[in-house]
Order: C-alpha cells, then sequence, then structure tokens
C-alpha cells in the first residue's frame, strides 16, 4: 500500500487513536500488576542485597556494588525499587564517573517503556488494519512508516500520557505522572511472595 495513503489513515484517526492510547495506558490495575509480576520475577528469597563503596580508582567515582547479605523481605515496594542494586552497571558517558548501577526502578522502566510503546504499536497497526484492511507486510514497511511517514509517532506521543512511561528513574515519578496511589508501594516484599496482594 501506499506510504501516503497509511499517513493520511493516520492523521485522519488521530484522535481516536489518542483516546484509545490514554484509556489503555490509565488501567492502574494492570500496571500494579506489572510492577507485582515483576518483582516475583526478578527477586526471590535469596536475591543478593548490593551496597555501594567509593572503591579505590582516583579518577572515577564509578564506585563498585558489594554484595551484602539478601535483600529484606520486609522491604516496601518503594524502598526496593529506589534503594535495591540490580547488580548491574550502566555506562554514563561521563568523564570521571564511567558507570552508574542500576535500580530495580530502573529495571524496571523497561518494562513500563515496552509496555506503552506496545500499545501505542498496536492501537496505530489496529486502526490501519479497521480502517484500510491492511496488515503491514514486514518490519521494513512498519519502519518505513514510523520512522519516515509519521516521523515516530510525534503527534501520538505529544497527545497521550505515553511520556509518563517513557523510562521513570524512581517511585516518585510514577506516582506523580502515571498516578499510581503511593499506598501501593507501602505493600512488602513479604506480603507479595505470601500472596497477600
Amino acid at each position: 500500500m501506499e506510504l501516503n495513503t497509511l499517513i493520511q489513515c493516520y492523521n485522519d484517526n488521530l484522535q481516536e487513536m489518542t483516546d484509545k492510547i490514554n484509556k489503555e495506558l490509565s488501567n492502574k490495575k494492570v500496571i500494579k500488576k506489572m510492577f507485582i509480576d515483576f518483582l516475583n520475577r526478578r527477586i526471590g528469597v535469596e536475591t543478593t542485597h548490593y551496597v555501594w563503596k567509593r572503591g579505590y580508582c582516583s579518577y572515577d567515582c564509578s564506585g563498585e556494588l558489594r554484595r551484602d547479605g539478601y535483600i529484606d523481605l520486609n522491604k516496601t515496594i518503594y524502598e526496593i525499587l529506589n534503594d535495591e542494586y540490580t547488580g548491574n552497571s550502566i555506562a554514563t558517558y561521563n568523564s570521571g564517573c564511567g558507570l552508574d548501577w542500576e535500580t530495580y526502578m530502573e529495571s524496571f522502566g523497561q518494562d513500563l517503556f515496552d509496555f506503552a510503546k506496545g500499545i501505542l504499536e498496536d492501537t496505530v497497526r489496529t486502526t490501519i488494519k479497521e480502517k484500510l484492511n491492511y496488515d503491514f507486510q514486514d518490519d521494513d514497511e512498519w519502519i518505513e512508516f514510523s520512522e519516515n511517514g509519521v516521523y515516530q509517532f510525534d503527534d501520538l506521543c505529544c497527545n497521550t500520557n505515553w511520556t509518563a512511561f517513557f523510562f521513570p528513574s524512581n517511585v516518585d515519578d510514577v506516582i506523580e505522572y502515571i498516578e499510581i496511589e503511593k499506598e501501593f508501594f507501602n505493600i512488602t516484599l513479604k506480603q507479595i511472595k505470601e500472596g497477600e496482594y
């Protein structure tokens, strides 16, 4: 199908797609379940607790992570996501601080981003299929449409709550922008593991 026809369909149905995406992104029950599933998947009873130490390198302040027992099951979701390290390093590309250490919130941020991106892309694909009875033939065609035709969905990104899911760095960002109530983050890991939530 012609790229111009696909672009016209996208533009003609922008408001409808915006409404669908906002509705799906506002489903707090699904997002809370994602948090619970993530914690169950990533943190077991004997998951390593790391502490950051300055280290001994005089020209780099990245420091290092050292094992220090296990994550306390009585910690809240808030404490685990913000304060616990996964053990993975992240390149900073900054002089004097080559590495940063990934927290569970930073790790979960990728899941949130993928969730929101999936909703956005599925909504566009579904709308084009419904309106034009057309499926994209392959990834190259989808990339041509999404990157060159509609400029990576800038209109949808600006008109939806999608940007709130763009790699939040701490739980307070999730509370403020995704509007998950703070009480949810007071649940302990032990309550999750025992199936109380």
